[in-house]
């Protein structure tokens, strides 16, 4: 919740108490869908290392969504070599789980 209400005032233009919120957020344990807001947060901060160590923790954490391929708050990652790790990461998450649910559930593929 933190890191959604980060992005929410950065939006807003509300930088400094939305630096707060991201600060408190990255002292929490953490939740894969929580780094990952907190990843945003730090993109449109423009503290790409900061973005990139959350968008890191996120996967650890199991995140696997394919939002993180056209989400806009992250695009100013998109040409760093480690965002691009972690993107083929989720994506190989993603098409191991599908590989799993289709040998399980073959009548659904």
């Amino acid at each position: 919740a933190c890191g959604n209400l980060a992005v929410a005032l950065i939006r807003g233009g509300r930088t400094s108490v939305a630096r707060q919120a991201a600060e408190h957020a990255r002292q929490l344990a953490g939740s894969p869908w929580g780094m990952y807001n907190l990843a945003c947060f730090w993109a449109l901060a423009g503290e790409r290392e900061l973005a990139v160590d959350s968008l890191r923790r996120a996967l650890a954490l199991g995140f696997a969504d394919m939002l993180v391929t056209t989400d806009t708050d992250l695009n100013a990652l998109r040409d760093d070599p480690e965002f691009q790790m972690i993107m083929k990461a989720i994506e190989d998450r993603l098409r191991a789980r599908k590989q799993v649910s289709e040998s399980l559930f073959p009548l659904q593929a």
